[in-house]
């Protein structure tokens, strides 16, 4: 239950065992057998997440509640009246962020900043972002910084009077960047399926093929989760690091604006050198007192 790919999957609302020695795959006749029985491709199995038990046919859905659960409530009861540590969430979205606060976070204590663009209407603007420069990368960041100034608004309001800390951008480049396989075709991959693309991808880019086909070249990794992720990549293109600041900001103040008592910290991802730190830090403090130059608010200390 707690490795990487079943955290993950759980974060997407997917059931995920991992290790499952009674199974037996056939890909050529499309077939699985579990404990003795065939099951075709499109039948229904249902998988339990929590027990590793998979069940026949499609079963009835509820969507989890602590509360509803008296054992888990009294025992967590228990728990709160013993600790003296805060219980901070994760959380990418304001829907997380409500479920969240819903059963007690005191916070979030990390928002992944690039899980917010996995979603297909945003990923080609990001790809745009990456690939592209001047007007064009010009035109993706402000596309970008709408649909961040909305879920961060989301996501302080879910948290109103608790803190959010925000990461920025930390993506490994492979995870969104198309990639160049051998036949030169260039393969977009999303969350469930892959397309490929050739000229479509590359009018979608504002580029020719060649153009995007070199882009995607001079960014090629030999180890993408390390190269430009974190701060780096803020690094290479300094207005991402100052989209995200303002988008952040902005949402912050128009939730003051409405009433509310938003906080939050920004965190500098896989910071490597100081320098990368001090660079990265006087970025976000100019964009931040920006914001608060053209909307009339008062800055507060940006010391701590």
């Amino acid at each position: 239950m707690t490795s990487h790919a079943s955290v993950v999957a759980r974060g997407w609302g997917k059931p995920c065992v991992c290790g499952c020695p009674a199974l037996r795959l056939n890909p050529s006749e499309g077939t699985i057998t579990i404990a003795g029985e065939v099951f075709k491709e499109g039948d229904w199995i249902s998988i339990n997440g929590e027990t590793g038990e998979v069940l026949r046919g499609k079963q009835a859905l509820s969507p989890p509640s602590f509360k509803d659960n008296r054992e888990l409530s009294i025992f967590m009861a228990w728990v709160d009246a013993r600790r003296k540590m805060k219980v901070l969430a994760n959380a990418d979205s304001p829907e997380d962020a409500l479920e969240a606060r819903r059963n007690g976070a005191q916070g979030i204590g990390l928002t992944r900043t690039e899980h917010m663009f996995f979603k297909e209407e945003r990923i080609s603007v990001v790809r745009r972002m990456i690939l592209t420069s001047g007007e064009r990368r010009e035109a993706a960041m402000k596309e970008l910084l709408v649909f961040q100034r909305g879920d961060f608004e989301g996501i302080l309001e879910a948290m109103d009077g608790l803190p959010v800390c925000v990461r920025l951008l930390d993506p490994p480049l492979h995870e969104f960047l198309p990639r160049l396989h051998e036949e030169d075709k260039i393969a977009v991959k999303s969350l469930d399926q892959e397309s490929v693309f050739d000229e479509s991808f590359a009018s979608q880019m504002g580029m020719s093929r060649e153009e995007v086909r070199h882009a995607i070249q001079e960014l090629q990794e030999v180890n993408p989760m390390l190269g430009l992720r974190g701060c780096r990549l803020g690094i290479t293109i300094p207005s991402l690091t100052e989209m995200q600041v303002t988008a952040l900001v902005e949402a912050a103040i128009n939730n003051k604006k409405r009433g509310l008592s938003p906080r939050f910290e920004i965190m500098i991802p896989l910071v490597g050198s100081v320098s990368e730190f001090t660079s990265q830090r006087a970025l976000i403090l100019a964009a931040a007192e920006k914001v608060f130059a053209a909307t009339g608010e008062v800055s507060h200390d940006a010391s701590q």
